[in-house]
């Protein structure tokens, strides 16, 4: 699939620090649906930015999507306060993963990728 250059990318949830291949491959070696998935990771439980992106995951099977219309119409100073709102939700999402034993990772929810032939 051809991007244009210096379109965003979204991978991974950032409150949950889990990224969409991972999510995915929990979903599918557990069996998991949508909210299965965020109850046992914590994802789409912080600012609620990946919500939509999880969803899509779960139904196409892939982990890098395009920025969605509502996100792209969002400047970076909104997308960071929502984010950076929901840290400490994502805070207790990690410290209740990993008192389930869980390891969260961590990371960025956007990036941007040169267009591909």
């Amino acid at each position: 699939m051809s991007h244009p250059q210096g379109e965003f990318r979204v991978d991974r949830c950032v409150c949950a620090g889990r990224d969409f291949a991972e999510l995915l491959a929990l979903a599918d070696k557990h069996g998991f649906a949508f909210e299965q998935l965020c109850q046992k990771t914590g994802c789409c439980r912080g600012c609620g930015f990946c919500v939509p992106y999880v969803q899509r995951v779960l139904l196409t099977r892939e982990t890098v999507l395009p920025l969605m219309p509502q996100a792209a119409a969002m400047t970076g100073e909104q997308i960071e306060a929502r984010v950076e709102g929901a840290a400490s939700v994502g805070q207790e999402a990690k410290a209740d993963q990993a008192s389930n034993g869980a390891t969260p990772k961590g990371g960025s929810s956007t990036r941007r990728t040169r267009a591909t032939g």
